[in-house]
């Protein structure tokens, strides 16, 4: 079923999210791991990060480093990865 031809993605997604209800697996509940404890989608933490990555593009690492510390104010780590800076919660 889950490979007939006839299927568009959004119908194998609705499949897979029954099969998960069923079986109780919580699929839709899973975080990956990578991006586990990550706040970069929160509006306001995104707009410090990204003036954080403006400032250390300028070179003005003064500001970068007094953003940084307002985050960690905040109870979070900026990790910069090859994707853009996160923001994580130290634990």
């Amino acid at each position: 079923m889950a490979r007939d031809p006839e299927l568009t993605a959004a119908d194998r997604w609705s499949l897979l999210a029954d099969f998960d209800r069923a079986l109780g697996f919580g699929l839709a509940d899973a975080v990956d791991p990578e991006r586990a404890g990550d706040e970069s989608t929160d509006p306001a933490i995104a707009a410090l990060l990204a003036e954080r990555e403006q400032a250390r593009k300028d070179r003005d690492f003064a500001t970068a480093d007094r953003i940084r510390d307002e985050l960690a104010a905040q109870g979070l780590e900026v990790v910069d990865t090859a994707e853009g800076p996160q923001a994580r919660r130290r634990s």
